[in-house]
């Protein structure tokens, strides 16, 4: 993960000013191992009467095996804000805070092009007449 961070304080008078932004690229690859990379064996007493004279004869009653999966996940996932807060001090008794805020994710790459974005809309959902 990569991110860094930069803020500013300004005291003027009655005003204190702080100015800030982000970014940051979130990643989270994962590589998933298998639970049998060499397989499950059973031996039972079907061959020979006893399960462990199969196991020393070779004699499986079954077989298993699940292959690894590859890489998958989040390889970019960047994110940046920027705001602006001003604390106006009006009086001994009165703070005036007023700020604003600007948050964007950037689109997400996935590993393999393997997964799911998905774009909320204020509009979604909602119809037009005419």
């Amino acid at each position: 993960m990569f991110s860094g961070t930069a803020n500013l304080n300004l005291i003027r008078d009655k005003h204190t000013i702080t100015l800030g932004a982000e970014y940051s690229d979130r990643r989270t690859a994962t590589h998933h191992a298998s639970a049998a990379p060499r397989g499950t064996f059973a031996f039972n007493n079907q061959y020979t009467g006893s399960g462990f004279a199969d196991y020393l004869l070779g004699l499986v009653q079954s077989v298993s095996r699940n292959f690894p999966l590859g890489d998958f996940g989040v390889a970019h996932s960047p994110y940046e804000d920027f705001y602006v807060q001003d604390d106006f001090r009006a009086s001994r008794r009165l703070t005036i805070n007023i700020g604003l805020r600007f948050d964007h994710w950037n689109e997400k790459q996935f590993v393999r092009g393997c997964g799911v974005y998905v774009r909320s809309s204020a509009r979604q959902g909602s119809r037009r007449r005419e």
